[in-house]
């Protein structure tokens, strides 16, 4: 197990870290933060069982889960990479879906669970994005 604090603009947070499953196929390394509030804290955690880049982000406020975030890098058909994303919020109640594929080197597809796709591209340091016929250049 590793604790310790963190101090930052004066004020003093408790940590603990430590491995959270003795299971190995459920292998999963946990930071927890607390807040100044009993109940309050924040929880990361590294799904080693689901690769080297499988994170959850969770918030709590008076024990009660705000929001969520998870984030994994996976590979389409073995060969592309994407990320895949999902994001809950507990004041809508409501989760979110997105996947960011690497399609080349300069092109991306994002889908959300609104959205269908938008493709995102990079030429002469500018974004362009695409969907449904529409085009916009940032």
């Amino acid at each position: 197990m590793l604790t310790g604090e963190l101090a930052a603009d004066g004020e003093v947070r408790r940590f603990e870290g430590a491995q959270r499953s003795t299971d190995a196929s459920k292998s999963i390394f946990g930071l927890k933060l607390f807040g100044s509030d009993e109940g309050d804290y924040s929880i990361v955690e590294q799904k080693e069982n689901q690769g080297r880049f499988a994170f959850t982000f969770q918030l709590y406020d008076s024990y009660q889960l705000t929001s969520s975030l998870n984030l994994r890098l996976m590979r389409a058909n073995g060969k592309y990479p994407f990320i895949l994303v999902n994001a809950f919020s507990s004041a809508a109640y409501e989760t979110t879906t997105f996947k960011v594929l690497a399609v080349e080197t300069n092109l991306y597809s994002l889908y959300t669970s609104k959205v269908r796709k938008i493709s995102l591209s990079y030429e002469n340091s500018q974004r362009i994005y695409k969907n449904n016929g529409s085009t916009i250049t940032k």
